[in-house]
């Protein structure tokens, strides 16, 4: 019985080293991103606009013909102005998520923008990187703008007391005023 188990495992040794040597000898192509879209989260639009104190919505179809191991997403503002009350704002997060860890995942997230982010232009990229250490990158531009915005104040130049005076401006909220 002894000399049977070892004559059935050097052939069962033999095809898993040979096997392993196969899985060395493949290659496989980068992730493919298609379809990028990224905007305003609460409608989940894809015009590459959002708004200061919402969240931005993103997807993607990756198309791996090896596991994903990470995708990682960054945005950065493009020399923006911090103005008062403002922070500058930088956003990375590399996600390794099960749902994210298999061939040909669906990337959607949500990122909460602060209120005190400047607004203006922002560069986004998505990297993908598989399991085989192939590396993919798309990128855009995101313009992050305020949710309510006055236009130009003008007011009557002279005015005098217990009298009425004229002032005009416009004001425009996203979201409505309340």
């Amino acid at each position: 019985m002894n000399k049977l188990r070892h004559a059935l495992l050097i052939p069962i040794l033999g095809l898993a080293l040979f096997s392993c040597q196969d899985d060395e000898d493949v290659n496989f192509d980068a992730p493919v991103i298609s379809g990028f879209e990224f905007g305003e989260g609460g409608t989940h639009a894809t015009d590459g606009t959002a708004y200061r104190g919402s969240d931005l919505h993103l997807e993607a179809e990756i198309l791996a013909e090896a596991t994903v191991a990470s995708i990682t997403l960054t945005i950065h503002g493009h020399d923006l102005v911090v103005g008062e009350g403002e922070e500058e704002w930088d956003f990375s997060e590399t996600y390794t998520d099960e749902k994210y860890m298999v061939k040909n995942p669906t990337f959607h997230e949500h990122v909460d923008i602060p209120a005190t982010a400047p607004a203006g232009e922002y560069h986004i990229t998505l990297e993908v990187t598989d399991l085989a250490g192939n590396t993919s990158e798309v990128e855009g531009h995101l313009e992050v703008l305020s949710a309510v915005t006055i236009s130009e104040f003008a007011m009557d130049e002279t005015v005098a007391r217990g009298t009425d005076f004229h002032v005009e401006f416009m004001i425009n909220a996203v979201h409505g005023i309340h």
